[in-house]
């Protein structure tokens, strides 16, 4: 179909074109105009609204002044009407005595300062009320002042002369019931500008005698900062209000650098800011502000005070033209907006008038444009009347169909029989009654006999008011998409085989993974359960055998057994731990405890094993608030008792720290912090990635350095979650560690502590071995109510024999292995000698730790506390101090705590090799073992095994000692037959320490001396692992005494044959 041409057009719609453009051009016209009358308009009308608005301001604010002046007025007509001011004047006149009454001059004075403190408490503008005398060189006869709030009466030394002020020439020429109103400015004394600045507006009215003559005047000065501010309250507007004086210095002005200009900056006037073009009113006019070059439209109002012109103040309320220009833009926009939208509903008639002239010359258009579209679509589309009938019939239904169109056209479809199982008369029914397109699939046979696949559509067609008009038929060959649906359904039907298949065998793998955890945590259990099912029964049996009679050694050998077995113990509860933790089943008692019992039990018995190693243990419980809390205290203690172990283990030297505190936490919850510090080796930060992981350490050195399963902080990290909290570090390698955990309980299951003041009034001396210790104990004291006394008067007293204070402390609390222990325990006895001391009496000596050299026992009024300094341990000794225990009772806990003392001492440090190998016997029998084990109780014990074995035994507690015993043992006179060997120790172990003998490090004598491997593990292939770096023969632990007597026996044989068993 061809578009038609434009000749087809008629000549309407050609002109009908012309018809917007003409009405836009009128409008432009139009609005041009009235623009321009408007505008004129505008500039009068505004100008003249702006200066109605300057004029109420002024009218307001000038009010406001005059309301204020005439208020302070009558003020000063009050005080001047008063009685006392007449009978001053009746008394000077009279020689200092009113005749009238008797008065004298100095009550009538007293009278009228109470008057005038009065006037000054009820009117807080008021800040000076003056009478000045005008004869005596303008002296002030009373004067009361209001300084910073607080009223005072100025004595007669505060007076000053005032003759040369202005205001004081202005009041002397006052006439009876005149009033002097000055300017308002900056308060002056002693002639200076008073700072902060005092803006003064100062009245006075004179004062004359009975016959006349003039006494001098009452002059009040007012606090003019009030009467500015509520100008400048009233002032406050869209517009800018100025105040000035009679000869245009600036009072107030919106810049704040401007204001007082009279007294600041004498320069600034208005006359010389502003320049003035004065129009026909002049209270009127346009000013020009010469600094910025703004243009100002300026109302004024003169304000005067006194019947003399001068005096007089300028009120200037000026819009600047931006202002204006603002208002002007302001009704612009309103009248404008208006404008506009009368000329969008005009240009909306207009466009919609050349919409309809337009439509006709579209629709042409559109025709031949749709039928340009359909005939050159791919798809068939046939068009039909309601009644079946074709009226359309594109190219593509010819391809398609195999059909011309000029056959088809004005035939009912039913009648060609285009598609199978199709009845168009029953579709087109459902289409009209439906209204909405109608989509079904179905097939055409061609005429070569193939049969495809047809996708048909049957769309309604509507006129332009939505009145249907017939239906179009839209056919599509589907056969390919057919294919390839089919295709694609064969695929995802193998997918979804093989997403089962892959799914069932995820499934097998979950379920034999859950097993495979399931079976480790009970075999865990299990094992762990086995093993201390025996370990009890060793326990019971040793616990038996102490109540046998025992010898010396049998009750050494029955306790280091039972050191082992507690760590056997520990080893394996943290292993039913870890797998209880992992199954989900470890259980917490809830029962109420003592936080500070047991964190001092956990600190005393840490002591000594801090004190073994040369450590000092500091215990800050200070911040521990709460006295009961219900919890687990067992599992709080375990955690602690891990962490200090921990610590002592990696300290060499230095000091261990633990610090307990408890505090009222978010969600009604007490929280528990406890900070763990100590001086060892600490942690690279690059390791610290593997701590709180099971069976990890910091690395592998750790382990074999020194020791430990890496089980311990694992199991702390799940007990502090479980407890609500958490633990976390901070450390750095060759500076220590911080571990710091906090655990949460119910407050209403807490109770908190009260604190005795037992030490009220007492004075403690402190001499400790560090100053951490030293702080602590402060802290201590001061809990208790106690104070400190200064170190240096104790070190003083100690050195020179003399206490610099008032009197010696009450108590002196110092480490027992201090070494001024000595001096002190002298002066002490010298006090007791005395009797009494010029100072103090005797004070009472607390010794913390060991009870050095039986000091406790050889001298009274000594108390001993046990290490660390423990609160609660020194509150029970302080309470039966300080409220006079009877002496029988306070003898019998000395004793207990001497006693206590004397069983937490150390033991003796083991012998090392060289003394051992030195004091040998001389007539020492011929075969030598040398027994090496980082255990000291497992040399025990092989020493113990080996008793009966005719051999010297020597030892060793790792390779490296192992390999200079033998090494040195020729130079000592001793032939090492044999070798007991553990395999796991710190520095060098076993298997390296046997490879080196092997390759002679410790001597060619030695390559071939028995080596007889010690080891725990009884795993598989732990035997060959031994024999492979050269040992000669293997026992596992626990070792059986006969088996090891008679291995030892068979290879010493060999030893001092000098062969090497194979």
């Amino acid at each position: 179909m061809k578009y038609p041409s434009q000749r087809n057009i008629p000549n309407g719609l050609r002109q009908h074109g012309k018809l917007l453009p003409v009405s836009l051009l009128v409008l432009l016209v139009t609005c041009g105009v009235l623009t321009f009358y408007y505008e004129t308009w505008l500039g009068r009308e505004v100008t003249v609204e702006v200066n109605q608005s300057l004029e109420r301001v002024t009218s307001h604010a000038k009010g406001l002044l005059v309301e204020e002046i005439s208020q302070y007025k009558r003020n000063l007509l009050f005080l001047h009407a008063t009685p006392p001011i007449d009978g001053l004047t009746r008394a000077r006149a009279n020689d200092g005595i009113d005749p009238f009454d008797g008065t004298s001059s100095d009550q009538w004075k007293y009278r009228l300062e109470t008057i005038f403190v009065s006037m000054l408490q009820n009117n807080p503008e008021i800040d000076q009320l003056r009478v000045i005398d005008i004869n005596d060189d303008g002296m002030e006869l009373i004067r009361v002042d209001k300084l910073s709030g607080k009223i005072e009466i100025v004595g007669e030394q505060g007076l000053q002369p005032k003759s040369d002020t202005d205001y004081f020439k202005s009041a002397s020429n006052l006439h009876p019931q005149e009033l002097y109103i000055s300017q308002i400015n900056l308060n002056r004394e002693f002639g200076k500008l008073v700072f902060p600045y005092q803006p003064t507006i100062r009245l006075a009215t004179p004062i004359f005698y009975e016959d006349g003559r003039r006494f001098g005047f009452v002059i009040m000065n007012v606090d003019a900062s009030i009467l500015l501010t509520r100008f400048r309250k009233q002032a406050e507007s869209e517009f800018e209000a100025v105040l000035t004086d009679d000869e245009g210095f600036y009072i107030y002005h919106p810049l704040e650098n401007l204001r007082f200009s009279r007294d600041l900056d004498p320069s600034r006037k208005w006359d010389g800011d502003y320049q003035s073009q004065v129009d026909n009113n002049d209270t009127q006019g346009r000013f020009t502000e010469l600094a910025t070059g703004k243009r100002f439209l300026v109302h004024h109002e003169q304000i005067r005070l006194n019947t003399d012109d001068r005096a007089s103040l300028n009120l200037y309320a000026m819009a600047s033209m931006d202002v204006i220009g603002d208002l002007m833009w302001k009704r612009r926009a309103t009248t404008y907006g208006f404008v506009v939208v009368v000329l969008l509903i005009l240009l909306v008639i207009l466009f919609l008038l050349q919409r309809s002239y337009r439509s006709k010359l579209q629709l042409s258009e559109t025709r031949a444009e749709y039928e340009a579209i359909i005939n050159g679509s791919s798809d068939a589309i046939i068009g039909m009347d309601l009644s079946g009938q074709i009226t359309s019939w594109n190219d593509s239904a010819t391809a398609l169909l195999s059909v011309p169109g000029h056959h088809a056209i004005r035939q009912n479809i039913d009648g060609l029989k285009l598609f199978e199982g199709v009845v168009f008369k029953e579709q087109l029914a459902q289409v009209i009654s439906d209204m909405t397109p109608q989509v079904l699939e179905t097939r055409h046979k061609r005429v070569s006999g193939q049969i495809c696949d047809i996708s048909l559509t049957l769309s309604p067609i509507f006129t332009d008011d939505r009145t249907l008009a017939g239906v179009a038929a839209i056919a599509r060959d589907i056969t390919r998409q057919k294919e390839a649906e089919q295709r694609i359904r064969q695929a995802n039907v193998e997918l979804e085989d093989q997403v089962i298949k892959r799914t069932e065998e995820l499934e097998v793998a979950h379920q034999k993974a859950v097993q495979a955890s399931e079976m480790k945590s009970a075999f865990i259990s299990n094992v762990s359960h086995e093993m201390r099912t025996p370990l009890n029964g060793i326990i019971g049996t040793l616990n038996l055998i102490r109540r046998e009679p025992l010898s010396d050694d049998q009750r050494r050998y029955i306790g280091m057994t039972e050191a082992s077995t507690s760590s056997l113990s520990v080893l394996i509860n943290d292993i039913l731990d870890l797998s209880k933790i992992e199954a989900g089943k470890l259980e917490f008692e809830d029962k109420p405890f003592d936080p500070l019992g047991l964190v001092e039990a956990v600190a005393q018995s840490s002591a000594v094993r801090t004190h073994e190693k040369g450590l000092e243990f500091i215990l800050d419980t200070t911040e521990l608030v709460h006295a009961e809390i219900t919890g687990d205290a067992n599992r709080l203690k375990q955690v602690l008792n891990n962490l200090i172990s921990n610590a002592i283990k990696f300290t060499t030297e230095g000091r261990i720290t633990l610090i307990a505190r408890s505090s009222v936490d978010r969600d009604d919850m007490v929280r528990f912090d406890f900070e763990v510090h100590d001086t060892g080796v600490g942690i690279a930060p690059e390791n610290r990635h593997r701590l709180f992981h099971a069976f990890s350490q910091e690395d592998n050195s750790v382990s074999s350095q020194f020791g430990g399963t890496g089980l311990g902080l694992s199991i702390c990290k799940q007990l502090c979650q479980l407890m609500g909290g958490d633990i976390n570090f901070e450390a750095e390698k060759g500076e220590g560690a911080q571990f710091f955990f906090h655990v949460r309980f119910a407050q209403n299951l807490c109770k908190e502590e009260t604190i005795p003041m037992v030490l009220s009034d007492k004075t403690f001396g402190l001499l400790r071995a560090s100053d951490e210790g030293a702080t602590v104990a402060e802290k201590i004291v001061r809990l208790f109510g106690g104070e400190v006394v200064d170190a240096h008067l104790i070190r003083s007293w100690l050195k020179n024999g003399k206490y610099d204070g008032d009197r010696l402390p009450d108590f002196l609390l110092i480490d027992s292995e201090l070494p001024e222990v000595p001096e002190i325990l002298d002066r002490l006895r010298a006090l007791e000698i005395s009797g009494k001391d010029r100072v103090s009496a005797v004070p009472v000596l607390l010794l913390v730790g060991r009870d050095v050299d039986g000091v406790a026992r050889d001298q009274s009024g000594i108390i001993m506390l046990n290490h660390p300094l423990m609160r609660g341990e020194l509150l029970k000794k302080l309470v039966g101090l300080t409220v006079d225990l009877p002496d029988e009772e306070s003898d019998e806990d000395q004793q207990a705590v001497i006693k206590l003392a004397s069983e937490t001492g150390t033991a003796k440090p083991e012998e090392n090799i060289a003394e051992k190998v030195a004091t040998a016997n001389a007539d020492r029998p011929k075969a030598v073992v040398l027994i090496v084990d980082d255990n000291d109780i497992n040399l025990a014990v092989a020493r113990g095994f080996l008793g009966d074995v005719d051999a010297q035994l020597i030892t060793a507690r790792n390779g490296r000692e192992a390999l200079e015993a033998l090494w040195n043992s020729e130079e000592q006179g001793i032939r090492v037959h044999c070798v007991l060997m553990d395999c796991q120790m710190p520095e060098i172990d076993g298997f390296e320490a046997t490879k080196k003998i092997r390759n002679g490090d410790a001597g060619d004598s030695y390559k071939q001396v028995p080596i007889i491997a010690m080891t725990a593990s009884a795993m598989s292939g732990e035997r060959e692992r031994c024999l492979a770096v050269g040992m000669s023969d293997y026992l596992t632990k626990p070792i059986v005494p006969d088996q090891l007597v008679a291995a030892v026996t068979r290879w010493l044989k060999v030893g001092q044959r000098g062969g090497r068993a194979t």
